[in-house]
């Protein structure tokens, strides 16, 4: 299959998955995560990675949530990683006000 259509497949799954069962989103966001990313759309795969990672996370479940976590780093934009790092340094740091 051609890069294009496989690209329209996966967006089209993506919008169906995302309109017939939007509780999805809050279930199984790795399903929703990999056909966004094989859509091109990575704002939308990072969101959804993220959102498993974080679900991973209060399932005590820490190897799926560091995967997770770190799929939604490879998909974020540059401007988006230094913000959080930004964010990171700042919690970190303590208070000191």
């Amino acid at each position: 299959m051609l890069k294009s259509k496989r690209r329209e497949v996966h967006a089209r799954i993506a919008e169906v998955l995302s309109g017939h069962r939007p509780k999805m989103a809050d279930t199984e966001p790795e399903v929703l995560a990999m056909h966004f990313a094989g859509a091109g759309n990575s704002a939308r795969a990072a969101e959804c990675w993220q959102r498993a990672g974080l679900i991973a996370l209060r399932n005590s479940a820490y190897r799926e949530a560091i995967g997770a976590f770190t799929n939604a780093l490879t998909l974020m934009s540059e401007a988006t990683k230094a913000r959080i790092d930004t964010n990171r340094a700042i919690a970190t740091s303590g208070s000191g006000a």
